[in-house]
């Protein structure tokens, strides 16, 4: 299985841009601001840990 993740910070509100980027794959739209880092860190947490819940989901 391939596991692919990208993080792309997104300066833009945009609700159809952020509907098309869930339409192409995303799991999470971040926007730059206050609460950006702690939404970030987060995101890249599930990003690190993905493959091991996919693993222990199939067990």
């Amino acid at each position: 299985m391939v596991f692919r993740a990208f993080l792309i910070p997104a300066g833009n509100e945009d609700v159809a841009l952020a509907i098309e980027t869930f339409r192409a794959g995303a799991t999470d739209y971040v926007i730059k601001g206050a609460s950006a880092l702690k939404k970030v860190t987060k995101v890249v947490h599930n990003i690190i840990t993905a493959p091991m819940r996919l693993l222990v989901d199939e067990c």
